[in-house]
């Protein structure tokens, strides 16, 4: 019956069937329609179109996108899908972290667009197609592997297209990696953290590696890879990290093959060659020495490393060996699988032999583990019963009750002794170190819609500069903790002011402020603001361009010469200390000057005194601000002290000269309370000798002080 079963589908074939595709004519249905199956059609399908594109079909592709038509028959140049595909035109397709067509397959595609882009799905109706058959309830994420590091500090699971970060200790999200273009099927820690290795890929085609380095802090953000290695021509089965060596990484699947990899350079160091069949599993000896792997060729095969060479194989098996484990204090290697026995050899460079061996299970092994002090052994089996076993003995000493699904992996946490389960349907079962305890299940599900955590809140504790000209661009380092996170800085109060992030590091930002002409010189809100937080610090503004005080300027004969319009950072850098400036002018110059702290700097009460050419004191201020007016040409000196005449290495100013606006008389100097009065003002750069202003003062609170806004006119 087979037989004639064969015969007449055949017979079907030659007779009424779909016709053989010529090799000049590409086809839609056999070349096309699985192409955007396998690069396109997970991004744009009837559910989810991106760019308003669905390519689930030949007649959804014909209505085009947001951008309008993306295939134009005969001319695949003006063809916007190509386009995208070929690299010709932004944004690029499939995104650069999706998994890339090969250059014979775009050829494909352009060649059938240049044949007219006709659909020739009708020809193969005859054809056995697939339904696409959808879940009636959602089905939650698998976690396929997972992975600890020595000092049980870090658990990484493998659930879906992601990697997973949890701290056992609270079992809190630490980061999440991806997603990747494939599922993941295999994830590795090395040893210090500063690794993580995710296997992914398609069956049949291809077996990629992702190799992310950690930061020391949780992941605030997402990581890219630093490598992506095309590492297996088939499913990638089992990743493991050489301990105590420079980063290196053994990586096996079904292609049969074991490789090894330098880690920071992703280079490939070697291949080892031997096994028959698909090879399952990897484990290190404890000092790096030698790698076992165990294959469906029912072997477990032990190699020296350095030298790459096969020392035996053991043969013992009887079916497909799944797993394979390395005691931490002995040479002892235990292996299982399908024929539902644990074996433990004591293997030296030259031979292996069994010392332990006991049929475990009443199912196929998915794996084992030994302990982190090598006492106990524990073997998980395909019916989700899980065995603790003694080392020494092989002596059972404990069984779970069956899982509620198939197990995909096994870890035990060095810290705790606590033994972790990996689910088909996204449970995470954690077994106690004593049995008898309280077991625990945790569901993946959380940890991928969790949000990542929150970077920790800014701190800033300093500017340097913190001086920034108006009418200039101004290079500014933020000094303090956790400022890698910033995101955004701003300056308060200033309309059309620029800040751009230039550098981001932990304890220091840099950042480029760029302010209009026309702001007023003064202490300004600066704020970096993080996921977690902001922090704030004062930028002083001054109006004119900055210049450095020359020393000495400790004299009226050693005055530093200034001409208006500069602004000059000093610094009283000894108690009791004045410094000195010179301005040559002319008869009717009216001239303002500001002397402003540096904020972060040392709180200085700013006196200034101004003498004209002959010496004599012309104008002061106890303020900071004073004024004048050239009443002949020559040499004006002007000089900077502290009130209480302090000084010290961080007493930083900024004497600012030139047209600014700066009130000297106000008359009267106060209103009654609740009557009306014009006010006199007098000063310099105000437009006019004088100004009147009209104040009423508010009823209640006597004695407030009145604020009065001026707008000089120039």
């Amino acid at each position: 019956m087979q037989t004639l079963l064969v015969v007449s589908l055949i017979a079907l074939a030659a007779a009424g069937g779909p016709p053989e595709r010529q090799a000049d004519q590409p086809s839609f249905y056999r070349d096309i329609r699985p192409f955007f199956a396998r690069y396109c059609v997970r991004c744009h399908n009837a559910e989810k179109t991106e760019g308003g594109l669905d390519l689930s079909s030949y007649e959804a592709l014909s209505l085009g996108g947001n951008s309008g038509e993306v295939i134009v028959p005969g001319q695949p140049d003006a063809s916007l899908l190509l386009q995208l595909v070929e690299k010709r035109k932004e944004p690029h397709m499939p995104p650069a972290a999706a998994r890339q067509p090969r250059e014979d397959e775009v050829r494909l595609l352009r060649d059938w667009i240049a044949a007219g882009a006709a659909d020739d799905t009708d020809k193969f109706k005859g054809e056995l197609v697939i339904p696409t058959i959808r879940p009636r309830k959602q089905v939650p994420p698998a976690i396929v592997d997972l992975a600890t590091v020595p000092d049980g500090s870090l658990l990484a699971l493998a659930v879906d297209r992601y990697v997973v970060l949890i701290e056992p200790k609270d079992w809190r999200l630490w980061g999440r990696l991806g997603p990747l273009p494939d599922r993941v099927t295999a994830v590795a820690l090395s040893d210090d953290r500063r690794w993580l290795a995710a296997a992914f890929g398609m069956p049949t085609v291809s077996g990629r590696i992702a190799v992310f380095e950690l930061p020391d802090h949780p992941l605030y953000e997402p990581l890219a890879p630093m490598h992506t290695l095309d590492a297996h021509r088939d499913a990638i089965y089992d990743l493991a990290f050489r301990p105590g060596k420079p980063a290196e990484l053994a990586s096996a699947g079904y292609d049969k093959l074991v490789h090894l990899w330098d880690v920071a350079s992703g280079k490939k160091l070697a291949d080892l060659k031997d096994h028959s069949d698909a090879v399952y599993a990897l484990a290190w000896s404890p000092d790096g020495t030698y790698l076992a792997t165990a294959s469906a060729d029912r072997a477990v095969k032990l190699w020296h490393v350095a030298s790459r060479k096969r020392l035996y194989s053991l043969t013992e098996s009887t079916d497909w060996v799944y797993t394979v484990a390395w005691h931490p204090k002995k040479n002892w290697i235990a292996a299982a699988g399908v024929d539902r026995s644990i074996r433990i050899w004591e293997v030296t460079e030259s031979e292996g032999k069994i010392v332990r061996s006991t049929f475990a299970h009443e199912a196929p092994i998915v794996q084992v583990a030994f302990s982190a002090d090598g006492t106990q052994l524990v073997s998980v089996a395909e019916d989700g019963v899980t065995k603790w076993w003694h080392s020494e003995s092989l002596q059972e000493s404990h069984i779970s009750a069956p899982l509620p699904d198939q197990p995909h992996a096994l870890a035990i946490a060095p810290r705790t002794g606590a033994v972790l389960v990996a689910l088909y349907n996204g449970q995470l079962k954690v077994f106690p170190h004593s049995p008898g305890g309280k077991e625990k299940t945790l569901r993946a599900e959380r940890w991928l819609t969790e949000p990542l955590p929150k970077p920790p809140a800014p701190q800033l504790a300093r500017l340097a500069p913190a001086v920034a000209a108006a009418g200039q661009t101004t290079r500014l380092q933020l000094h303090g903790k956790h400022l890698q996170w910033v995101k955004r800085v701003r300056l308060a109060g200033i309309a059309g002011a620029q800040v751009t992030i230039t550098e981001r590091a932990d304890q220091r930002l840099s950042v480029s402020v760029k302010l209009p002409g026309t702001v007023r010189g003064g202490r300004y809100r600066l704020t970096a603001e993080a996921p977690g937080g902001s922090a704030a610090g004062e930028l002083l503004v001054v109006e004119y361009p900055i210049v450095k005080e020359a020393e000495p300027n400790d004299s009226r004969s050693r005055a530093q010469r200034l001409v208006p319009g500069r602004s000059v950072q000093g610094r009283l850098e000894t108690a009791g200390a004045v410094d000195f400036y010179a301005l040559e002018l002319n008869e009717g110059d009216e001239i303002g000057l500001a002397v402003r702290s540096v904020p972060g700097a040392r709180s200085l009460s700013p006196v200034v005194l101004v003498r004209d050419p002959d010496g004599r004191p012309i104008a002061s201020s106890h303020d900071g601000f004073a004024g004048w007016r050239a009443e002949a040409p020559g040499r004006y000196t002007v000089e900077v002290r502290d009130a209480q005449f302090r000084g010290a290495g961080n007493a930083w100013y900024v004497l600012t000269v030139g047209k600014l606006p700066v009130v000297t008389e106000v008359f009267p100097l106060g209103v009654p309370a609740g009557e009306s009065r014009e006010v006199v003002i007098r000063g310099v750069n105000l437009g006019k000798p004088e100004l009147r202003v009209p104040v009423k003062a508010p009823t209640a609170n006597a004695g407030k002080r009145l604020s009065l806004k001026l707008d000089p006119q120039p």
